[in-house]
């Protein structure tokens, strides 16, 4: 083989062998040593190493012999040479480097005899020795068994002893050497075994035996067979007990091992493991540290100081940053009190020092744990940590230092915007440090640190310069000396001469690693270093294609750098295993019985490149990968620069983590050029392994290396079937290495649907580490509106929806609120309503403001990240354009300005205004008009005139107060901060700014409300509201008018007030707007471009929720884009955009939650857009350059949701929201708000009926001139509204019909009468009838099939006792001819001893039965119930003793078949039939809904929805929907949940449970899951959502006045009828058919047995 012939003789594989002995004992957890000892004492080499000293003497001792043995002596001479790099010297066998190795061959065993013959003369004379004999020829077997016995534990050697018993028998057969040593002897004349050899052999395993247990020795006799000795047939029996056992007992060891590391990493945390993981690295590193002493020292000095502000190291790589960091951390401790507690991070190194999110959680973790505090409230999403990172630097005790040394900020990933280093904190406290390391020019960073981040201290900085050649030189001498080395004077000048022109502390150390191989008596070449680190990597591996042959080096190098994280030793030989180049290259025309690369290839490679590589731990194995990034850029440029081949490595390297050739033959070309086929024996790759105690482990490098090989081997499909869109994939390897790096993988290949599935994930990322089982509805919940149009997507929801239920079994019917890829990117949500949107001038910060708080919350628009409050005054906020002073202005007496640090928050100054004014005009003091600039506040104060004052944030005082004399109403001042303009009256004012003289003044034609200066402060641009002319002044840089002219806009603004005028950012148009009409006028052309009139089909008035009148529809805001092209203007909830040349409309188009958008602005971030709206909490901001479609998020009531109810056949679902007057309409289907119904008053009670078109709505009384309402919901009319009373109502299930029981007359009170409303064909068919009930107590049900009306009703309510008399049952039989019958106490009498009738529950699915609950005669005030047959009269079952008195009948919850009740206040289930308990629930007092007829049960918990399965109370259903829950129902079809939340939200989900449902049947039938794939069309074109219509205005149904008001006229037809005016039609019913008793009362019809009557009413 290749590698065996070149690899450089017997020393070198003898040292190799010794090598890779101790890195396995140091290495291995198991067994690192297993010995096969027969009675072969073994090969005795030849001394590869003697000292000079003793070399001279064994020279000596030969030269006086002038025996036989001494003549070869001089063999000395000849192979070995001196080496006096050495110290002390040594003499080096020069025969495995010969050039002649035949001759070397010929003359080896003459030279070990003549050496062996003088070591004996010196040790018979005593100059060495007795043992030296030992010590230089001692066997390789020899030396290899002591060091795995001495050097090991004893636990981790194995040795098996095998002696044949009869060898002495068979010395003269041929095989015998084979077996032992052999001798001549000369007296007997034939072969025996040789007795030195054997007493040498005995002695070590007398070693081995006392250095073992007997458990790791293992003896087996045997017999010479026939002439083979031991042969593998006719020894089966031994050989296979031998492979029985050997095996036994490594499983034994690997077993005890696995257990004892099992118990130690249970015993140490993850984050033991991260800070040994990172103090190995210090110690490592941080003796490559040398000349670094003024560095050093700077750095604890800083460590020391009282410097507020952290501390950087910069440099190129390679200059030694991390050594310096490394350093420091070893000496720190001497040099620092001992309450400091330093936290040392080396980015990149593991995983968690790799992600800024998992970086700053183990920051934080390591100091709590180090404070004694609790980790676990450390938060998991990001925006949550950084908050707690930033308070727990500020909260650490004074008496305590905190460290914090960050190396290599450049390694850190992008996400969260980590190269931007926000989350550095800028000024520290004075007990907390923090170093940093970064390279100059990565990522910005640097630039960054220095203009941003360090702004006091500019002394904060380390640049990591070169060594110079001194130094260079002075260290390499250094390190050599502590290697007991030295280099001759010819290579010292080398050294210098490379260290000239390179002195980088890295090329350094490898310059040093290649000198100790260094011999005096080699030529060293001048360019064999090179003259840089990539000019010694050059020289390093070329020799290194000499050594082992080109292909290997290729192949192992290209695997090693295109893994990213390093490979294995097995990974490797598997790896180059599965290549054909390199297997060719090995075994070189041969044909093995294995095809696979022998252990030894690749050992020996991975030994000679040890300096450059590093051992370290990855995904929970032993890995190797490079040392420095400078060796891996060099790799990559030298065998991955073809990307053909760069292509093949990873496709290789895939192939092996995919598993594809476990097992399985590869085929290749044999040496006889036919093609062969051969299992290479490679690793199995499962997801998970299962260890010898059961444990189950993730398969951690299949999972990190997967996703990037098939990606960089452009094996696009099966990266996304195996991987991004893969729910089992997913899932698994963010439980097995995080979710981030999901999110790197995603990265890998950015396309539309990779970037949609990143986005849903950033945004569950909270969700889902804090209960993974969330992650099936999180990501079906945001992608959900990508099914029909994106395949993979498509894919990943049915596995979400199949796969995924194993983990939750609810489905998402709707899309969660904020989905990626659409419009809308943040929603802001602030503590109170927002009054003041202030935009940084840099346009990446948005500041909001409520005017009764003092509270500023400040967010980041490039990262949506809030980055907290600041704390200024009450009143309105002002920013000032540099965004560096807040103005506040007290909104109460509007008598004190106050300004504040934009930062901090800090108060500066405050201005008194009427402090400036005499008593009598404080008197009439009021606060006008305000103007900020970057060095100036000037505001207007009105009394009987107009005063100006204008005060300097320098001089923090009002310099000038001028008498305007007369009434003003605007001033602004000129962006050039050269003068201001202001008015009195029909005139206007320029000021000099400096000296606040007027320079000019202007009259106009009209009074000014509004005012605008242009950006170069060479026009202002004025008019007044109620003026339809805009004044132009052409100004000079002070302020002076040059010409005035004209702007008519009569034409076009008629009916119109002017609201505001907008300059472009070019100055070249003017934008006017006015109430429903936006004009743009050129200012080049003179004339106006673009006329936008209001959208027909926005409505021109709405009644908002809480609004006791409807609000008109004006145009709010308007602004230009940045680039000028595009206008952008706010209507009620829509953002509208036009082109600015033409006016026509674009296809964009934002709507914004429910109310009115009252500012609109625009950030230069990714084209983003900031909307408020009034009174509203919130803000959003909409992205309208990165999203991919328009998808409609959903609406949201503005109250939490009180109700839900759902028309009959599950489509439609009404949200009435708490103490509201809304209601919101939702389409089952798409979970849209379709409608919003608002009303004058709070809703009562909604009824709809059965298809969902109409709507029955009862209003507070107290507020509404009419209480009743019917809405027809498709035409959003309210076709009929009356009474000045709220009743009772109930619909049917199978027809549009409602049926309202409410009070006859108008003083609320008793009798109540029945209405009838029936829906038909658009028309609404009313019908009364006057059967009397007293009183009406609880709300009337219908039975199943709509074939009973019952309610439960009252003879007389008794004031003084506040209760009912009488409470009886009253049924109306509704199929054919109604009829009712009354049941009370009486008739219940011979069945039940009942003291009061409580309530009905209906039961589901029955038709003629309902539930009576009642409180028992006897009780102790127990409930009871009863189940009644309405048809038969008959009670079917009862218990007195059902539930204790203090029970919420409000909380009890019916099955549908009436057998089971759950009450969820006790938590418990009943049986019907018996009162006894059945089962608990594992939830008391919220909310519940039945669902699977009882099987299982649906309540929440904070935002969490839960879904229990009774029969063994198992939570197989959980989820979190990002907001608390106040209202959970289920349809009647068992399986719907719908869920409705504080914030107004609604939304839907399908119960599938995987262990008894038909999962693909089930899912099939969510309507949001059906249709076809059609695929979404390109980012220029792209598919439009279908919105919610609810807001707009339709043609075919109503004017955009007509809106939520009752009709003109009423199509409704009206069929009166008397009851009185009706005779009765009687009619009989048998005994046999009723048991109810008669009464007294005298409209109860009589039966032939006079036990009951029933009365016709129709």
């Amino acid at each position: 083989m290749y590698c065996m012939k070149n690899s450089g003789g017997e020393y070198k594989s003898r040292e190799f062998r010794l090598k890779e002995l101790i890195r396995a004992q140091r290495l291995s957890a198991g067994p690192a040593f297993l010995a096969l000892l027969g009675q072969k004492y073994g090969y005795r080499p030849t001394p590869q190493l003697i000292l000079s000293e003793i070399f001279e003497l064994i020279q000596t001792a030969l030269l006086k012999s002038n025996g036989r043995r001494s003549r070869n002596a001089h063999l000395l001479d000849k192979w070995y040479k001196q080496d006096e790099n050495s110290i002390p010297a040594v003499h080096i066998l020069q025969g495995d480097t010969a050039s002649d190795l035949s001759t070397w061959k010929s003359e080896r065993d003459l030279l070990q005899n003549v050496l062996m013959f003088g070591v004996e003369l010196c040790c018979k004379e005593g100059s060495l020795p007795p043992e030296a004999l030992k010590t230089y020829f001692a066997s390789e077997l020899e030396n290899e068994v002591k060091h795995g016995l001495m050097n090991g534990k004893d636990d981790t050697a194995l040795v098996i002893q095998r002696t044949i018993s009869d060898l002495s028998n068979y010395t003269s057969g041929e095989q015998a050497s084979s077996f032992t040593e052999l001798e001549w002897n000369e007296i007997e004349e034939k072969w025996q075994q040789c007795e030195g050899s054997r007493q040498l052999l005995d002695n070590l395993k007398e070693t081995v035996v006392t250095r073992l247990s007997d458990e790791c020795i293992s003896n087996y006799a045997v017999l010479w067979r026939f002439d083979s000795g031991v042969h593998q047939e006719f020894h089966k029996d031994y050989i296979d007990q031998l492979c029985e056992n050997l095996t036994e007992k490594l499983r034994s060891q690997i077993a005890q091992a696995a257990a004892t590391n099992s118990a130690r990493r249970e015993t140490r945390t993850r984050l033991h493991n991260e800070v040994i993981a990172h103090w190995r690295k210090a110690t490592e590193r941080g003796q490559d540290c040398q000349g670094r002493e003024n560095e050093l020292q700077t750095l604890t000095n800083y460590l020391k100081s009282k410097n507020s502000e952290f501390f950087t190291i910069y440099g190129e790589s390679g200059s030694g940053k991390t050594c310096v960091m490394a350093k420091l951390l070893i000496e720190m401790d001497s040099a620092l009190p001992v309450s400091t507690i330093t936290v040392a991070r080396f980015l990149g190194l593991t995983q968690e020092c790799s992600d800024l999110r998992d970086l700053l959680s183990s920051i934080c973790e390591q100091v709590l744990a180090c404070l004694d505090k609790d980790t676990s409230i450390i938060p998991v999403d990001f925006t949550d940590v950084l908050k707690f990172f930033s308070n727990l630097l500020h909260e650490i005790p004074p008496s305590i230092k905190l460290i914090l040394l960050l190396d290599s900020l450049n390694s850190l990933l992008p996400d969260y915007n980590a190269h931007l280093l926000q989350w550095l904190p800028s000024v520290l406290p004075s007990n907390v440090k923090i170093i940093v390391s970064c390279q100059p020019h990565a990522h910005g960073m640097f630039t960054r640190i220095k203009t941003e981040l360090i702004s006091q201290n500019h002394d904060n900085f380390i640049e990591m310069i070169p060594l110079g050649q001194d130094k260079a030189m002075l260290f390499t001498l250094h390190w050599l000396q502590q290697e007991n080395m030295c280099v001759t004077n010819s290579q010292a000048e080398v050294l210098k001469g490379a260290f000239k022109q390179c002195s980088l502390p890295l090329y350094v150390k490898l310059v040093f690693e290649r000198v100790k191989q260094w011999r005096s008596f080699d030529e060293v070449d001048e360019d064999v270093l090179g003259t840089s680190c990539e000019g010694y990597l050059e020289n390093f591996f070329t020799e290194l294609e000499k050594e082992h042959g080109p292909s290997l080096v290729k192949h192992a190098m290209s695997y090693l750098t295109a893994s990213k994280t390093g490979v294995s030793d097995m990974e490797m030989e598997d790896l180059l295993s599965l290549n054909e180049e390199v297997m060719e290259e090995v075994f070189q025309n041969q044909e093995p019985v294995v095809r696979r690369c022998p252990p030894g290839i690749w050992a020996k490679l991975r030994n000679d490149i040890d300096p450059l590589i590093k051992l370290k731990a990855a995904d929970d194995h032993d890995v190797y990968y490079w040392m420095h990034a400078i060796i891996k850029t060099y790799v990559e440029k030298r065998y991955l620069n073809c990307l053909e081949h760069l292509k093949a490595t990873h496709h290789t390297i895939a192939d092996f983590y995919l598993g594809t050739w476990h097992s399985k033959p590869k085929k290749y070309i044999s040496s006889s050029g036919k093609e062969a086929a051969m299992d290479r024996k490679v690793l199995s790759q499962p997801l998970t392994y299962t260890n010898a105690l059961g444990e189950t482990h993730y398969n951690k490098r299949k999972y990190d290396q997967v996703p990037r090989q098939l990606y960089l081997a452009n094996r696009l499909d099966e990266l996304n079937a195996k991987v991004m869109f893969n729910y089992d994939w997913l899932y698994n390897k963010i439980k097995a290495l995080s979710l981030q790096k999901i999110l790197a993988d995603l990265n890998l290949n950015p396309g539309v649907e990779a970037t949609l599935l990143e986005g849903a994930l950033r945004s569950a990322q909270g969700i889902v580490l804090q209960n993974i089982n969330n992650m099936p509805v999180e990501l079906s919940g945001r992608l959900l509106p990508y099914y029909h149009t994106h395949s993979n997507i498509r894919a990943l929801i049915d596995q979400c929806d199949t796969t995924g239920l194993s983990h939750c079994s609810l489905v998402p019917m709707f899309n969660y609120h904020h989905v990626p890829g659409s419009p809308l990117q943040y929603t802001f949500d602030c503590v109170d309503v927002v009054d003041s949107l202030l935009v940084t001038h840099d346009e990446r910060h948005v500041l909001v403001k409520s005017d009764n708080s003092q509270r500023i919350r400040k967010f980041d628009l490039l990262t949506g990240e809030t980055q907290g409050d600041i704390i200024t005054s009450y009143g309105r906020a002002y920013l000032s354009p540099d965004s560096q002073h807040l103005v506040i202005v007290d909104n109460e007496i509007e008598k004190a300005i106050k300004v504040h640090d934009a930062i901090s928050g800090a108060f500066l100054f405050q201005l008194i205004p009427s402090s400036h004014l005499d008593a009598k005009e404080q008197r009439k003091y009021q606060l006008g008009a305000i103007a900020l600039s970057s060095d100036y506040i000037a505001v207007l104060v009105n009394t009987e005139t107009t005063h100006m004052c204008v005060a300097s944030y320098e001089q923090k005082d009002f310099q000038n107060v001028v008498d305007l004399e007369g009434k003003g109403a605007t001033i602004s001042i000129a962006p050039n901060q050269k003068y201001l303009l202001c008015n009195v009256r029909f005139t206007i004012f320029a000021y000099n700014m400096e000296h606040m003289d007027q320079v000019c003044s202007t009259q106009l034609e009209h009074k000014m409300t509004q005012l605008v200066i242009s950006p170069s402060s060479n026009k202002a641009f004025v008019t007044d509201q109620a003026s339809h002319i805009i004044t132009v002044l052409h100004l000079t840089s002070d302020g002076c008018t040059e010409m005035v002219s004209k702007i008519p806009l009569q034409m076009y603004l008629k009916g119109n007030c002017v609201n505001a005028l907008t300059l472009s950012h070019d100055e070249q148009m003017l934008m006017v707007r006015g109430e429903d009409r936006i004009v743009v006028y050129n200012c080049q052309t003179d004339q106006v471009t673009v006329d936008i009139r209001r959208s027909e089909n926005v409505m021109k008035e709405f009644r908002l929720p809480k609004h006791s009148k409807p609000t008109e529809i004006v145009y709010t805001d308007a602004i230009f884009s940045h680039d000028d092209t595009t206008i952008m203007a706010g209507l009620f909830r829509n953002i509208q955009f036009w082109d600015s040349k033409t006016g026509l409309p674009t296809p964009t188009n934002i709507l914004a939650p429910v109310g009115i958008i009252t500012q609109v602005r625009q950030s230069s971030f990714q084209g983003q857009i900031i909307t408020v709206q009034q009174d509203a909490k919130s803000i959003q901001v909409w992205n309208l350059t990165d999203y991919i479609m328009d998808v409609t998020s959903l609406d949201r009531l503005t109250s939490p949701v009180d109700k839900l109810i759902l028309s009959e056949d599950n489509k439609t679902c009404f949200a009435i929201g708490a103490a509201s007057d809304e209601i919101g309409v939702i389409d089952m289907h798409t979970g849209l708000l379709t409608n919003l119904l608002t009303h004058e008053s709070n809703v009562k009670n909604v009824t709809p009926v059965s298809d969902g078109s109409y709507l029955f709505v009862a209003l507070d009384p107290s507020k509404a001139e009419h209480c009743n309402k019917i809405w027809s919901v498709a035409n959003r009319q309210i076709i009929k509204q009356f009474g000045r009373s709220i009743g009772l109502t109930t619909s049917l299930k199978n027809s549009n019909t409602i049926i309202h029981i409410s009070q006859v007359s108008s003083d609320y009170q008793a009798p109540y009468s029945i209405t009838m409303f029936n829906f038909s064909q658009g028309m609404c068919n009313e019908t009364s009838y006057d059967f009397i009930i007293n009183y009406a107590i609880s709300q009337p049900l219908v039975t199943a099939d709509d074939t009973y009306m019952v309610l439960l009703t009252a003879d007389q309510y008794i004031e003084r006792q506040a209760k009912y008399r009488n409470p009886s049952i009253c049924a109306f039989y509704l199929k054919g001819r109604y009829m009712h019958s009354v049941i009370g106490k009486e008739e219940l009498s011979p069945f039940l001893d009942t003291r009061h009738i409580i309530t009905l529950v209906p039961i589901t699915h029955n038709s003629t039965e309902i539930i009576v609950i009642y409180q028992p005669v006897e009780g102790n005030g127990t409930y009871g119930f009863a189940c009644v047959d309405l048809a038969m009269g008959t009670v079917l079952r009862y218990s007195d003793n059902f539930m204790p008195p203090q029970t919420n009948l409000k909380s009890f919850y019916l099955t549908n078949d009436g057998f089971r009740c759950i009450n969820s206040d006790l938590g418990m289930v009943f049986a019907m039939n018996t009162g006894q308990c059945l089962a608990t629930i594992n939830n008391k007092g919220s909310q519940l809904a039945l669902l699977k007829g009882g099987e299982a049960v649906a309540y929440y918990q904070g935002a969490h929805l839960i879904v229990e399965r009774l029969r063994d109370n198992q939570i197989f259903g959980k989820c979190d929907v990002h907001v608390d829950i106040c209202h959970v129902m289920a349809s009647n079809d068992d399986r719907t949940i719908l869920v409705g939340c504080v914030d107004g939200t609604v939304l839907g989900f399908t119960l599938v449970d995987p262990e008894t449902d038909n999962v693909q049947q089930i899912v099939t039938t969510i309507a949001s899951r059906q249709g076809a794939l059609s695929p979404c069309k390109d980012k220029d074109n792209r598919r439009p959502s279908t919105a919610s219509t609810w807001d707009h205005a339709d043609a075919d149904h109503l004017s955009a006045n007509d809106y939520s008001r009752i009709t003109k006229r009423s199509k409704t037809s009206r069929d009166k009828e008397a009851l009185r005016n009706i005779r009765p039609v009687y009619r009989s019913i048998t005994a046999a058919k009723t048991t109810l008793r008669g009464g007294n009362d005298p409209r109860r019809i009589s039966t032939g047995d006079e036990r009951s009557r029933a009365c016709s009413i129709m």
